[in-house]
């Protein structure tokens, strides 16, 4: 019996010596992003406007990263707007193109329906690799049109 409890006691300490490794390797090490060089970053397409609000980057592991985007989406159209965060892709500087990551909490939801002159905001994260240069890319498929955001990374 006291094996038993002595066995629990060290199960549990490993447990929390894991859990308190992976909150001080998730610790931010101060990577934060700009907005290209241009100031305007909204963009319109068919009467919908995106506005890229920030963005920021939170440590995966040594190779990846994720790039979490902050959107703010409003409909300046008569009519109700489908939006589907799926059309959403980041590129990173050897050109692959990245779907967005749902493994990550984020703040708001997009995607559904926008009204008339409604806006949606919220966050799209994606797994990528450690770089500095990366695109954000909205491709309308039905409208054939695209938006791009240029996203560069500073390291502190």
């Amino acid at each position: 019996m006291k094996t038993k409890i002595i066995l629990f006691t060290l199960l549990c300490l490993c447990l929390l010596a894991l859990i308190s490794y992976m909150f001080l390797s998730n610790a931010d090490p101060g990577v934060s992003g700009s907005l290209g060089k241009s100031s305007d970053q909204m963009r319109e397409i068919n009467g919908i406007e995106m506005l890229i609000n920030d963005f920021y980057v939170e440590p995966y592991s040594e190779s990846e990263q994720f790039i979490i985007v902050d959107l703010s989406i409003q409909n300046t159209t008569e009519k109700v707007y489908e939006f589907s965060p799926f059309k959403f892709t980041l590129v990173d500087e050897e050109g692959f193109a990245f779907e967005r990551d749902t493994s990550i909490e984020t703040k708001g939801v997009l995607g559904g329906q926008i009204h008339p002159e409604r806006m949606v905001r919220g966050e799209l994260a994606f797994l990528v690799p450690v770089g500095t240069n990366y695109e954000l890319v909205y491709t309308e498929h039905l409208r054939t049109g695209q938006l791009i955001w240029k996203l560069t990374v500073d390291k502190d």
